[in-house]
């Protein structure tokens, strides 16, 4: 059965994940009109492999490019775009952001989400939770409200999607859209019984722990327009982890504030911002997160 959702998927060098990606998504119950993979300069068999499905699967498109060049945690926007770009369909109701990198367990992963867009017209963005195996145990992603949706697999409406102006260019893209929806009075949500095996997640963790990603979410805390406490609260907290990482929190963002970095929100939308910090605080409290 074939859905009305475009699946767009950046990939680099993801040869040990990308077949599993695939694989999944061909067992969906519904498939997507287009699945549109953005190969970003891959040096490894990445290609192949995109190639050899796209030519038994019509609906399976490789695009290539040499590899993107802009600034850390700018290429998820870059390369999604280069794939929104060649979208080929203009009836497309749904529109999903996956990573090349991500092994979905069940098969009705998408249908069960079409479903809740149905049945809660208010549904703008939704998304399942990750997990990994460590020591043969399945471990699931820890700590996220029911309204925080994975970035690694973001399935949004269309109204939303335009609504809110899509993905911006920045490190932390995925979160700023979820505030932004809010703020369009749309509802976000992560259905935690659909389950991703993040295959390259010791990857990410890895890169996690380096000083350059500490400094580009401090640069994002500013062009996503965080009150200036909340960075210090945030900065000091990691400090208490990583006097490194939590100095380069606050370089990146008082470095963008003093180029006067480009921020993609309104003053309206900084002040919701701001009083939702306080509502979830509130929401938790009292067990009012549901839809």
């Amino acid at each position: 059965m074939q859905g009305s959702y475009i699946i767009i998927t950046p990939a680099f060098n993801e040869e040990n994940n990308i077949r599993r990606t695939i694989e999944s998504i061909l067992k969906q119950t519904v498939l997507p009109l287009e699945w549109i993979i953005v190969n970003d300069g891959s040096t490894d068999s990445t290609s192949q492999i995109i190639l050899n499905y796209s030519t038994r699967f019509s609906w399976i498109r490789l695009l290539e490019f040499s590899q993107s060049n802009v600034a850390f945690g700018e290429h998820v926007f870059e390369n999604f775009y280069r794939g929104f770009g060649n979208i080929k369909g203009k009836d497309w109701k749904f529109i999903m952001k996956l990573d090349a990198d991500l092994e979905i367990d069940r098969p009705d992963f998408i249908e069960y989400q079409l479903g809740m867009f149905k049945k809660f017209p208010e549904l703008g963005i939704s998304s399942g939770i990750t997990y990994s195996i460590i020591g043969g145990q399945k471990v699931l992603t820890q700590g996220r409200p029911n309204w925080r949706t994975g970035g690694a697999m973001k399935f949004y409406r269309r109204e939303c999607f335009e609504q809110i102006g899509g993905l911006k260019p920045i490190f932390g893209w995925d979160g700023l859209d979820e505030y932004q929806a809010m703020f369009y009075n749309w509802k976000t949500r992560t259905f935690f019984d659909l389950h991703v095996n993040h295959l390259g997640k010791i990857r990410a963790l890895s890169r996690e722990k380096t000083i350059l990603l500490a400094k580009a979410k401090g640069k994002s805390l500013y062009q996503r327009g965080y009150p200036i406490e909340f960075v210090i609260t945030k900065g000091i907290s990691l400090m208490f982890r990583s006097k490194e990482h939590g100095k380069a929190l606050f370089k990146g963002y008082f470095l963008a504030r003093r180029t006067k970095e480009k921020q993609y929100v309104e003053r309206k939308e900084k002040q919701f911002f701001r009083k939702f910090q306080y509502m979830r605080l509130y929401n938790i409290l009292f067990n009012r997160e549901g839809l």
